[in-house]
């Protein structure tokens, strides 16, 4: 008697490849995006303490981007956010440890690269979480209109950039330069409102 074939695919078939490509992709669209609150978190907490200034503010960013590459990601947008922000919190870590920076408790109350033994220190860190997410959110709302579109068309709706660029009569090239521009315009709103909070 013939075996019944079951209607699921295996992990190893035709599905199995598409949803782990999809997956990664979502990720590392999220992560273009995200970065930028990643940015403003770690700004806010190493000021002052890093040797090299901006280059040690970098060097943590990109931990935390490869830490986020390595790791599983939540699909939820919500979750995903305070995920990333977590992977930052590990790269700071590794950061004290490795450069041997020694902050004082009292001077920075809820540091997160200091050593945590006051349980109130995860409710501080959970609210720096939400103020970084929220400064990029105004910094979007200071954005042209242009810039704001093409933005929600790519990272919201994640829609692919040949989709974008066929709506807007523009080539794929022009569409990725158009992207690159309003990011680079987010990243210096979301640092001018972070300069000034």
């Amino acid at each position: 008697m013939a075996s019944k074939k079951s209607d699921k695919q295996t992990p190893g078939g035709p599905e199995g490849p598409r949803k782990e490509f999809l997956d990664e992709a979502r990720k590392s669209l999220w992560l273009e995006f995200y970065i930028e609150a990643v940015r403003i978190y770690v700004t806010r907490w190493m000021k002052g303490y890093g040797r090299r200034g901006l280059q040690d503010v970098d060097d943590v960013v990109q931990s935390t981007m490869r830490r986020a590459l390595q790791g599983r990601a939540p699909s939820d947008r919500r979750l995903f956010e305070k995920w990333i922000l977590k992977r930052a919190d590990h790269a700071l870590r590794a950061w004290k440890k490795r450069t041997g920076v020694t902050l004082e408790r009292g001077a920075v109350s809820g540091h997160p690269v200091a050593e945590r033994t006051d349980p109130e220190r995860s409710g501080e860190e959970a609210m720096e979480h939400q103020e970084a997410i929220e400064t990029v959110d105004k910094a979007f709302a200071d954005l042209r209109p242009g810039d704001q579109q093409i933005l929600v068309a790519r990272y919201k709706e994640e829609r692919a950039v040949e989709e974008i660029a066929a709506e807007l009569g523009k080539t794929p090239k022009a569409v990725r330069s158009q992207l690159d521009r309003a990011m680079l315009n987010l990243r210096a709103a979301a640092m001018r409102r972070a300069h000034h909070s």
